[in-house]
C-alpha cells in the first residue's frame, strides 16, 4: 500500500486536500480519530487499485468546530479477501476551524504562519466605543500585552490575563473600559500584541449613538460583536386563522412574526468587509447592556440582507439587513432591553 500523497503539518478545516493510495488487496480498513476519540471505520473498496480518501472536510469540519483546533490520526490497513492484515499505514495531522478560503496573491496562506501572525477575525483594526465589550481569540497560549494611547498622547502597557481558554487557545477582554485611567481618562487606541499577532482598536466615543449590538459566531468559531449605528425598526406580521364560532366570526390563531430592520450606519471599507461575517454566521444573539455588563439576549436569524461595497473615491459603505427572532412563538415581554426599538440616545433625551 502506497498513500499518493501525506499530510502533516496543519491545514484550515476549508481546504484539506484529499488522500489518494493504492493498495494491493480488494478494500482497506480506514478509521480515522479525532483526540483519540475514533469517529471513522470503514471498508474502502478501489477502482484501479486506488482508493481516495476525499472530501475530508466534509467529513471533520463539524468536530472542529468544536474544539478549534483538533489533532487527526488516519490509520489505513490493506486487507485480503479473509481481512488478514497485508500492509498498514497512516499519518497524523492537526486541523484548525476555519470556514473561509484564504489566500493572499493568489496563494493559499500557510495556516502555521496565519496562526502565528492574526488573531481570529478577519479584521486587523476595529472601530469600536467606550463602552463596548471587545474580545480577542487566538491560537496558542502566548502572553499578550496592550498598549494604551490616551488623549494627551500618554501611551501605557498593559499585561493582559486571558478570560478563557486551554492549552490551544486563548481569549482576553479588550473592552475600552477596562482600561480608563483615574488621570489620563479615557484611552483613544488600544494596540494589542501576542507573539507576532497585532491588533488595534479605535475608540470613537460614546456607546449612547448605538441602536444595536450583536453577538455572532465568526469564520474561525469563536464570537465577535458587531454594533449598528443606524436606524433600527420593528414591523409585527400578523397570520390571522378564523372561522364561524356560534355564529360569530372569530380569530382562533394569531401567528406573529416580528420583523426587525437594521443599519450599521457608515463603514470603513475594512470593516464593511468584515460585517459580511455577521451576514454568513450560522449563530446570531441580541446583546444589551445594563449598567455596562453585557446581557446576552435572545438568538436570531438574519433573513434579508444588503450589503454593499465600492473602490469609487470618497464611497462610505452603509449596510442594511433584517432580522426575526429565530424561536417560533416571537410575541416576546423583555423588561430589559433586548429587542426594543428605541436606542439609548432615546432614554438620555429628557434627562
Amino acid at each position: 500500500m502506497t498513500f499518493n500523497e501525506t499530510l502533516s503539518g496543519i491545514y484550515f478545516s476549508s481546504a484539506i486536500p484529499d488522500v489518494p493510495m493504492t493498495i494491493d488487496g480488494p478494500r482497506v480498513l480506514t478509521m480515522i480519530s479525532i483526540d483519540g476519540e475514533e469517529i471513522y471505520r470503514e471498508h474502502l473498496y478501489p477502482i484501479d487499485k486506488v482508493v481516495s480518501l476525499a472530501d475530508l472536510s466534509e467529513l471533520l469540519t463539524p468536530y472542529v468546530r468544536r474544539k478549534l483546533i483538533v489533532e487527526v490520526i488516519i490509520s489505513c490497513v490493506d486487507v485480503d479477501v479473509n481481512d488478514k492484515q497485508l500492509d498498514r499505514r497512516g499519518m497524523n495531522f492537526t486541523v484548525a476551524y476555519c470556514a473561509a478560503e484564504l489566500l493572499k496573491n493568489g496563494e493559499h496562506i500557510d495556516p502555521n504562519t496565519f496562526y502565528k501572525e492574526h488573531f481570529l477575525t478577519l479584521l486587523e483594526e476595529k472601530y469600536t466605543m467606550f463602552e463596548c465589550l471587545e474580545y480577542l481569540h487566538y491560537l496558542g497560549t502566548e502572553s499578550a500585552v496592550a498598549t494604551v494611547t490616551y488623549m494627551n498622547g500618554t501611551t501605557m502597557d498593559y499585561d493582559m490575563t486571558p478570560v478563557q481558554g486551554n492549552d490551544r487557545y486563548t481569549t482576553i477582554d479588550c473592552s475600552p473600559r477596562n482600561f480608563e485611567h483615574n488621570i489620563l481618562g479615557s484611552p483613544i487606541f488600544i494596540d494589542v500584541n501576542a507573539g507576532s499577532r497585532n491588533f488595534r482598536f479605535s475608540i470613537l466615543g460614546s456607546v449612547f449613538s448605538l441602536s444595536l449590538a450583536l453577538l455572532f459566531v465568526n469564520s474561525f468559531g469563536v464570537e465577535e460583536m458587531l454594533y449598528c449605528a443606524g436606524a433600527h425598526k420593528v414591523s409585527p406580521d400578523y397570520t390571522r386563522d378564523a372561522t364561524y364560532v356560534n355564529g360569530r366570526y372569530k380569530n382562533y390563531k394569531v401567528t406573529e412574526v416580528r420583523k426587525f430592520s437594521a443599519d450599521t450606519g457608515y463603514l470603513s471599507r475594512s470593516m464593511a468587509a468584515w460585517v459580511d461575517e455577521l451576514m454568513r454566521s450560522e449563530c446570531v444573539r441580541l446583546v444589551t447592556f445594563s449598567d455596562l455588563q453585557p446581557i446576552i439576549g435572545k438568538e436570531i436569524t438574519i433573513t434579508e440582507s444588503k450589503t454593499e461595497n465600492s473602490n469609487v473615491d470618497n464611497y462610505m459603505p452603509r449596510y442594511t439587513f433584517s432580522y426575526r427572532y429565530a424561536q417560533k412563538n416571537n410575541n416576546i415581554v423583555d423588561y430589559g432591553k433586548a429587542g426594543r426599538i428605541f436606542d439609548q440616545t432615546f432614554d438620555t433625551t429628557f434627562n
